[in-house]
């Protein structure tokens, strides 16, 4: 296991086992301090409405029930085994009897203990079907099974058999795990170590699933054995003392972290300023890409003319459009719903590149490059406003677009270029910066699916490891970027050897009356390579592997092997 994969294992386990571990102590000391019985029942109903704040309703479902079965277990035992006709018995009745006892004060203490109780109850329940509470109850007796038995293991009578039942319940508990907790509001506490997600961990679930209940246990033992083991001489004292700061200087660590990461749990991520233009056609176009969609899929009904609504949306994105969201998004389904928006707006990127690829078959390059066109265009729109399932999308329709015009650009008149290089300008000025559309992404995510993906983002943010989506959007814009560039220059460079009759002796050449600035590589350091050779001009990319290796040039299959660079031709190359 890489070093990595141990931090990020450790990151995901610590604080949730750590935060069970405390929920469990709390129920202990809840159940057996001598304290005052309402801050006990206090105590513990607040380490439990901790998690509302941070929207964290799931886990204080499983530790509220979990806090609930340890105080019952802890009590009834001890009730039970004090039965009434023995000595003990009878000094436990006695005293029950004199607690029993309650004053005025006590009772409005009650009464204010049931008013918290029904306010939390309100608070933690979001509408959770059977199933959800299932799941919670699963969670919230394995926890309260453990804690109890880590308890007894380390300060019950007869500990050799309370460590053999947790030795059994611990690796049994994955599996009543997995059969309650997947496709269950209990999923996301489960995802917040790892476990049900495929993520970069390389552990089996349930594996993992029994690391975070070990390390429940294990801190459960060691922090019962620290604070009841006596000395018995001064040098074991001193050993005894030595070990508990250092137990509690790796508590106090562990609180920081913990009190980071809650802090950063109780802010959500605020919102970019939205796109705003006078003219925008995007609910249009999402009803044209529904159209010709169909039937999800199954084909738009045979009468249907496609040509008409295709044309109409080639059209309408000549204006300058942008991605509309709305507050349907902040819940769950509104955002599944838009991200099959998103996806649906390949069935326009399909239409267009279907009648770019029937114009070049036909000789009618300029029209092929119009199609393109209104491809690179939808990609335009689908990365301005949006969120990154808008802007994935948006970046494959503006590759397909691009790579479509690759392919005639030898063919096209001269205004047919300018149209394009036009275009392609449009492409760069109006494309909003990635992060704002991360944060876009962020604000709605962490607000639709909850506290998990704020505490995921929280993960990310204290490891520095970039957000999966930012380190794919990075990878599609400069796959489009570098396309973009090589094409501009490419046009710009025939645009000038039609103009003066010869190829420029640089790009530089080329400015400001044909591109506006040197055209720089998005994988390289400097500016695109570019050279005439044999009466001809070699234009490209270093390439992914970010090495110049002279104008080596391969297909697409072969292109990600370290060893070529990137042209206008390599994903048609045979």
């Amino acid at each position: 296991m890489s070093p990595l994969v141990m931090i990020l294992v450790v990151c995901c386990v610590v604080p949730v086992a750590g935060l069970a571990t405390f929920q469990g102590l709390l129920a202990i000391w809840a159940a057996t301090s001598h304290a005052p019985w309402f801050l006990r029942a206090l105590a513990a109903y607040g380490g439990v409405m901790l998690f509302v704040p941070i929207r964290a309703y799931e886990p204080a479902a499983i530790f509220a029930i979990g806090s609930l079965l340890i105080v019952t277990a802890m009590v009834v035992p001890r009730g039970w085994s004090s039965r009434p006709g023995s000595a003990a018995g009878a000094s436990l009745a006695a005293e029950a009897y004199g607690k029993l006892r309650y004053g005025l004060r006590d009772l409005f203490l009650a009464v204010l203990l049931v008013g918290l109780l029904l306010f939390g109850w309100q608070t933690i329940d979001q509408g959770y079907s059977l199933a959800d509470w299932l799941a919670f109850l699963t969670a919230g007796a394995l926890l309260a099974a453990i804690v109890v038995l880590s308890y007894r293991t380390a300060a019950g009578p007869r500990r050799w058999l309370s460590a053999a039942a947790l030795l059994i319940v611990v690796p049994s508990a994955p599996f009543a795990a997995w059969a309650t907790g997947p496709h269950t509001q209990a999923e996301a506490v489960w995802h917040a170590t790892g476990v049900l997600w495929n993520g970069a961990y390389n552990i089996p679930d349930i594996v993992h699933l029994m690391i975070v209940q070990a390390v429940v246990a294990t801190l459960v033992v060691v922090s019962i054995i620290g604070g009841r083991t006596s000395s018995a001489n001064a040098m074991q004292k001193l050993w005894a003392k030595l070990a508990r700061c250092g137990v509690a200087m790796l508590a106090a660590a562990w609180s920081l972290l913990l009190a980071w990461i809650y802090w950063q749990m109780l802010w959500l991520t605020p919102f970019p300023a939205p796109v705003v233009g006078s003219t925008n056609h995007y609910p249009r176009l999402v009803a044209i890409a529904a159209a010709l969609e169909g039937n999800r899929n199954q084909g738009i009904a045979p009468a249907t003319n496609v040509a008409q609504p295709t044309a109409e949306a080639a059209a309408l994105l000549q204006s300058p459009n942008y991605v509309v969201l709305d507050n349907r998004l902040l819940t769950k389904t509104g955002l599944d719903e838009h991200q099959d928006t998103a996806s649906r707006m390949r069935v326009l990127s399909r239409r267009f590149a279907a009648d770019a690829t029937t114009a070049a078959a036909a000789g009618q390059f300029d029209q092929a490059a119009e199609w393109g066109i209104a491809n690179v265009l939808l990609g335009t729109m689908l990365n301005r406003g949006g969120d990154s399932s808008d802007a994935f999308v948006g970046s494959s329709c503006q590759g397909v677009g691009l790579i479509g015009m690759a392919e005639v650009r030898q063919s096209l008149s001269p205004d047919a270029r300018q149209s394009v290089l036009a275009a392609l300008g449009r492409s760069i000025a109006e494309a909003e910066d990635p992060e704002t559309i991360l944060a876009r992404t962020c604000a709605y995510s962490e607000r639709a699916y909850g506290w998990f993906d704020r505490y995921q983002h929280v993960q990310w943010t204290l490891l520095r490891i970039a957000w999966p989506d930012k380190q794919i959007m990075q990878m599609m814009r400069q796959r489009k970027t570098v396309l973009t560039q090589l094409l501009m220059t490419d046009l710009a460079i025939r645009q000038f050897h039609d103009d003066r009759g010869q190829l420029p002796a640089k790009l530089s050449v080329l400015v400001p009356d044909y591109l506006p600035t040197v055209p720089l590589d998005p994988y390289g350091s400097g500016s695109l390579q570019y050279r005439i050779e044999n009466g001809a001009f070699v234009l490209y990319s270093v390439g992914e592997d970010g090495r110049d290796d002279g104008g080596r040039f391969t297909n697409r299959s072969n292109y990600h092997r370290t060893g070529f660079d990137y042209d206008l031709d390599t994903h048609t190359r045979p």
